[in-house]
């Protein structure tokens, strides 16, 4: 008998001892953390490094934090990517500004026009690791050398109150003699003087084809109404996604 619980002890010591191996086999020492899977309505707090012609980026070790607190990125698509090809070019295709503006509510168009457009924009990211691409949005305002930067948000876009969303419309600080510039830093939508850009006209829901530019004044001004500036796409820029001309308001 005492034979007998001798080797019962000496077999549960060796499972013990079996066991006890196991994570060590499983995880080895100094592996990398998993990263987050992006889900759609996360927010990150993600450092931008791209300007307003570079929109893609490879995804950072990030963690989602709380919408409720700050943050520069929301997530509003993930898929998959292709296996070959140009990555990025395929991620920025598949998060172009329209869809995104309709899955966080903002910026959408009524016949062709947007009224009272917000500065949020799409960015798009992709991760190689996991053959994914994350689409999401981003806040903006442009410095003063005219660079478009991103900017901190404290709230989901879709829950963002009234005063927040007034926050984000554009205006800008030219001088009474000169017609505004996309490219004129933001203001504050309270200051004056102001620009403030009353209303988008997207054009790809009027054409199909660049129609030349005193076509596209002509019709501007006609849609912008009487007293407002406009701007007017270049042939060149009729290639970008959201090909449009600007309605700007005078506020003295």
């Amino acid at each position: 008998m005492r034979g007998g619980g001798f080797a019962g002890v000496r077999g549960w010591c060796t499972a013990a001892l079996t066991l006890s191996l196991v994570p060590a086999l499983a995880i080895p020492a100094g592996a990398a953390p998993e990263i987050a899977d992006p889900l759609i309505g996360d927010c990150y707090e993600i450092s931008f490094e791209s300007s307003s012609e570079t929109k893609t980026e490879t995804w950072p070790d990030a963690d989602p934090v709380p919408c409720e607190e700050s943050h520069t990125f929301e997530v509003t698509r993930t898929g998959a990517l292709p296996d070959d090809g140009d990555l990025s070019a395929y991620a920025a295709d598949q998060c172009g500004e329209l869809g995104v503006w309709n899955q966080v509510g903002v910026n959408r168009t009524l016949a062709g026009i947007i009224r009272r457009p917000l500065r949020i924009e799409a960015r798009s990211f992709v991760m190689r690791g996991a053959s994914k691409y994350v689409c999401g949005a981003v806040a903006v305002q442009w410095s003063s050398g005219g660079v478009v930067e991103v900017i901190p948000s404290s709230s989901a876009i879709e829950d963002m109150t009234p005063r927040e969303r007034g926050s984000l419309q554009y205006c800008s600080a030219a001088e009474r003699v000169r017609r505004p510039r996309v490219s004129t830093p933001t203001v504050s939508c309270t200051s004056k003087p102001r620009w403030e850009a009353a209303a988008w006209i997207v054009w790809t829901a009027f054409y199909d084809d660049y129609p030349g530019r005193a076509e596209l004044r002509a019709r501007a001004t006609r849609l912008c109404g009487a007293g407002s500036r406009v701007t007017v796409p270049k042939e060149v820029d009729w290639s970008d996604a959201v090909p449009r001309s600007w309605c700007f308001r005078r506020y003295p």
